[in-house]
C-alpha cells in the first residue's frame, strides 16, 4: 500500500491526474455502490463519506469556488443582499435554477438506480457497475479537457 507522503507528493506533483482520479473513482463508486452494498442505510452512509470526501479534497486544493475574486465571510453576504435588493429578478432566476437544477440531479439518480435494478431483475452481472463505468470516464474526460483543473486557481 503507498504511503500517505508518496500520494500527497504524487498529488503535487500530478495534480490534475489526482484530481482526475479523484474524481472519476468517487464517481465510480458511488454510482457502481448498489452491486456491492444492498442495505439503503449503510449506502446512504458510505456515500455521505464519498461526498465528505470530495469536499475535503476540495477544501485541501484551496481552489476557490467563485474564481476567487468574491470576498468571503461578512462583505460577502452584505454584497449577496445589496446584489438581491437591486435585482431581485435575476436573483429569483438564479435561485429557480438552483433549485431546478438539483430537482433534476435528484430524478437523474433515481431515474439511474432504477435502470440498474431493473437489469438486476433481468440477471445481468453488474448492473450499477456497467452504468457507473461511462459515467467515470466522462467525469476523468471533463476533469482533463478542463484548463483550469487541478491548477489551484480559477481564472
Amino acid at each position: 500500500m503507498a504511503d500517505t507522503t508518496d500520494l500527497s507528493e504524487l498529488a503535487a506533483t500530478h495534480p490534475r491526474t489526482a484530481t482526475m482520479a479523484a474524481s472519476a473513482g468517487g464517481t465510480l463508486l458511488w454510482y457502481a455502490l448498489p452491486d456491492v452494498v444492498r442495505s439503503r442505510g449503510l449506502r446512504a452512509l458510505l456515500k455521505t463519506g464519498i461526498a465528505a470526501g470530495g469536499a475535503w479534497a476540495v477544501i485541501r486544493s484551496g481552489a476557490p469556488c467563485s474564481g476567487g475574486d468574491a470576498p468571503g465571510g461578512p462583505e460577502g453576504i452584505g454584497e449577496l443582499r445589496s446584489a438581491v435588493r437591486e435585482n431581485p429578478t435575476a436573483a429569483a432566476v438564479a435561485a429557480g435554477l438552483a433549485v431546478g437544477g438539483v430537482w433534476a440531479s435528484i430524478r437523474c439518480e433515481q431515474w439511474l438506480f432504477h435502470r440498474g435494478e431493473r437489469r438486476r431483475a433481468e440477471g445481468r452481472f453488474a448492473p450499477h457497475l456497467r452504468q457507473a463505468l461511462p459515467l467515470a470516464l466522462l467525469v476523468a474526460a471533463g476533469e482533463l479537457l478542463d484548463p483550469h483543473t487541478g491548477t489551484g486557481t480559477r481564472d
